[in-house]
């Protein structure tokens, strides 16, 4: 009785715990992209045209680095992040 109890056991464990790994990765994966889709959904199509043409304008002067532009972008940047809540990294 004791070789027939652990082939089950085995024959559990190599059936189930590959469809136990199977069901949390779909999961997190059907979490995140719940997540994207509401992410996707707050987008504003007048709101980022808005901020892609300040970020584009004159006022950054190309925004190269180490110049005065790029100090700028830098700032606008961080307060825009900042104005949503989101936190540094």
């Amino acid at each position: 009785m004791g070789p027939y109890l652990r082939f089950n056991k085995v024959g559990f464990l190599k059936i189930y715990i590959p469809l136990l790994f199977a069901f949390f990765i779909l999961k997190c994966s059907f979490s995140q992209n719940l997540n994207l889709n509401s992410f996707a959904k707050s987008i504003n199509e007048n709101e980022l045209k808005s901020l892609i043409y300040v970020y584009a304008s004159d006022f950054f002067k190309g925004r190269e680095t180490g110049k005065l532009g790029q100090k700028r972008a830098v700032k606008f940047i961080s307060e825009y992040y900042e104005s949503l809540k989101i936190k540094e990294a």
